[in-house]
């Protein structure tokens, strides 16, 4: 089964005083089978307004506490923002702004959907059979949807 996660090393052994020694790593890239982006919504902005607020008050004379206030909200935007979706044979792959990854694999979805959230317009909610379900927000949610539906009956 091919990983969702990147590139599969495959070993060539060549025999050598009754042991295998591996001689060369070839590294075959898996590509997605769809990818999509964010898309945006206003209700993106106040997080990061409020933290470089927070944080020019603080250097401006405020204190610690702004400061602190300030990083929280860009972390906060950071870890929790998606910026890319990649859909795999086996997986969909969810990346953030920040170097963070989460992996939902299709053996763990129960249904996919398109439901209308009122402030961000349509979005794709993925159940999960275990778990918190998923909220994407791809920027065309119907067709992000097919295809997750195509690969979970494949």
């Amino acid at each position: 089964m091919a990983g969702a996660c990147g590139p599969h090393p495959t070993l060539a052994w060549r025999r050598g005083g009754g042991r295998l020694d591996p001689i060369s790593v070839i590294v075959t890239p898996v590509t997605p089978t769809y990818s999509d982006r964010y898309r945006f919504a206003f209700n993106d902005l106040p997080a990061p307004i409020f933290g470089a607020w927070f944080l020019l008050q603080g250097f401006a004379g405020g204190g610690l506490l702004p400061i602190v206030l300030g990083l929280a909200a860009i972390a906060f935007t950071l870890f929790k923002r998606h910026r890319r979706y990649d859909l795999f044979e086996d997986a969909l792959i969810v990346r953030y702004l920040a170097p963070r990854v989460l992996a939902v694999y299709m053996r763990d979805i129960e249904s996919v959907q398109v439901v209308r959230q009122p402030t961000v317009g349509p979005v794709v909610s993925i159940r999960r059979k275990a778990g918190a379900n998923v909220i994407i927000r791809p920027s065309n949610p119907e067709e992000m949807a097919s295809r997750l539906n195509d690969a979970l009956n494949a």
